[in-house]
């Protein structure tokens, strides 16, 4: 990087963020060995008693309000951060937390050893518990103090204030919309099935169907309009994406007239998942039942999200009426957004295509390592500057979230965890091993490098800036970190190991600056990963 665009990166880039990496680090190291002896089927309170259920309910919207608060919080003054960066230089002793972290996190092990693993003879277990929940809430906030002095909180009260209160809000709102839809839910499931009903009855086949019992089809095919298909959660969906959306781009965009993107959205998704539904039963009748069930009932899912969702991102930035400075339509593809973006796009798009046409074990892998190729090679210019170099760092923080990633794994399911080698026994020897070749260098060069592209190269970056090419990789802030790293665990379906796999890949960039060292350990976890699968026949992480 040069002189200027250092000078871009701005006061965050001060912060002690190897400090506060190592913290988290710990606290991440911390909580995988708590997982070796914490059992929660030995919990000594009923599981379903009150207390439990209130927490699980609230789960949700703990979950909105802490989004929300992130989202909105998450812009400082220039002043604030210098008051931050200039605490942060001031000399402390760390020490004392530090010793008191250690302190209260060996008695919130030995509690869970003694609570969650032996039987608690005690007539009052709430005791014990609430002995350990405070102790582990009370040795997370002095790890947090010994890294973050108090100067360095006073600047985000107000700002923090603001954001939980707006946050609160958005959660009770969501919490209201939802149980709206679990009431709303039956009548959707009715209209979608009359939308089904109409769109088969236009091949001119005979369609079957009961308003009542909300099942629709043909004579050979019937699928029942449940919760999921009603369209209920992809409305819900595209509403969070769209809002995310219109946060991100905000000053791209015209207000109120971006909002209309939102009832648009709703509709769009709804009508989009009735031809859903209608091209299932059509697969179903006229192709094969378990090729219907299989890939083609999620798969055709979410690439109408996708289609749905960029191209009204593409209308928004097309239309004067949406955006402020409107996009040419002669603009051509070949931009650093596309370099970064487009290879995890066809990734994502081959892996929906290719399980419409398959039912568990996907015979069209390869397709996967070749299609992220096209870009690669058409925007190879753009990947002059990753710089490779060696380093043990990604080596170590790769290796960290294979452990991770192994210790988070939940129990397989046996229904499936056979699947992949008997399906190879089934077929011949060479057309076995070409699968299982592309799908180790699928797992450790393709993906690795569509992904981290994607979210540390730009979405890490696009989040402090709207030029992003003029972001230091090595700039942090707290929201980039965070919403790429639940954005990286949300798209791995593994939230909790998705998400510390996301910081600790962040972290390797960070270290360096260079995006390429978040590609290496994102290559090392996979390729530990890999040779797991292949030498340990652990298949489930496949």
């Amino acid at each position: 990087m040069t002189a200027g665009t250092d000078q871009t990166t701005g006061t965050s880039e001060r912060l002690p963020t190897g400090r506060l990496l190592l913290a988290l680090g710990l606290l991440i190291a911390e909580y995988v060995l708590a997982l070796f002896v914490f059992d929660s089927d030995r919990l000594p309170i009923a599981k379903d008693t009150d207390a439990f259920r209130w927490v699980g309910e609230s789960m949700s919207l703990i979950i909105v309000v802490v989004t929300a608060a992130f989202l909105i919080g998450g812009n400082l003054s220039l002043a604030e951060k210098r008051e931050m960066s200039s605490a942060f230089r001031e000399p402390r002793q760390m020490w004392p937390y530090l010793a008191g972290h250690a302190a209260t996190y060996a008695l919130s092990l030995a509690v869970t050893v003694f609570v969650f693993n032996a039987n608690l003879g005690s007539d009052h277990p709430w005791l014990w518990i609430a002995l350990w929940l405070g102790s582990a809430v009370v040795s997370v906030l002095l790890l947090a103090a010994a890294v973050i002095p108090r100067a360095a909180i006073r600047p985000l009260r107000r700002p923090l204030a603001r954001a939980l209160l707006t946050g609160t809000v958005v959660g009770i709102v969501a919490l209201l919309a939802g149980y709206a839809t679990s009431v709303l839910w039956r009548p959707m499931s009715r209209l979608t099935l009359e939308v089904v009903g109409f769109l088969l009855s236009l091949t001119g086949h005979d369609v079957v169907g009961s308003p009542e019992e909300l099942f629709v089809g043909t004579p050979s095919y019937t699928v029942f309009i449940d919760r999921q298909c009603s369209g209920y959660e992809g409305i819900g969906l595209i509403t969070v994406m769209l809002g995310f959306y219109l946060y991100v781009f905000r000053k791209s965009l015209r207000f109120p007239n971006a909002l209309v993107l939102l009832p648009i959205g709703m509709i769009s998704i709804w009508v989009a998942n009735g031809f859903r539904i209608a091209a299932l039963i059509a697969v179903g009748t006229w192709i094969s039942p378990e090729v219907a069930e299989g890939g083609f009932h999620s798969a055709a899912g979410w690439l109408l999200f996708c289609a749905v969702t960029l191209g009204l991102v593409a209308l928004s930035r097309r239309s004067r009426w949406f955006a402020r400075d409107r996009e040419s339509g002669n603009k051509t593809f070949m931009t650093p957004e596309g370099a970064y973006l487009l290879p995890l796009l066809f990734l994502i798009g081959a892996a929906l295509m290719t399980s419409l046409f398959t039912a568990d074990f996907d015979y069209l892998y390869p397709l996967r390592v070749i299609t992220p190729l096209i870009p690669l090679w058409l925007f190879r210019r753009y990947y002059r500057e990753l710089r490779w170099s060696w380093s043990w760092t990604p080596i170590a923080l790769g290796l960290a979230v294979f452990v991770l990633w192994v210790a988070l794994e939940p129990s397989p399911d046996p229904a499936t965890v056979d699947l992949i080698p008997e399906t190879l026994g089934k077929m011949s020897k060479v057309a076995a091993a070409a699968w299982l070749v592309a799908r180790v260098l699928g797992s450790v060069v393709v993906v690795p490098i569509s992904e981290e592209l994607a979210f540390r190269g730009y979405l890490l970056r696009r989040l402090i800036d709207s030029d992003f090419t003029a972001v230091s990789p090595q700039r942090f802030t707290l929201l980039s970190f965070l919403v790429s790293s639940i954005a990286f665990g949300a798209l791995h379906g593994r939230w909790l190991a998705g998400i510390f796999a996301g910081m600790l890949y962040a972290g390797a960039q960070y270290r360096r600056g260079q995006i390429s060292d978040a590609i290496i350990a994102h290559a090392v976890t996979n390729g530990l990963l890999a040779a797991y699968v292949l030498i340990f026949d652990q298949w489930n992480f496949w």
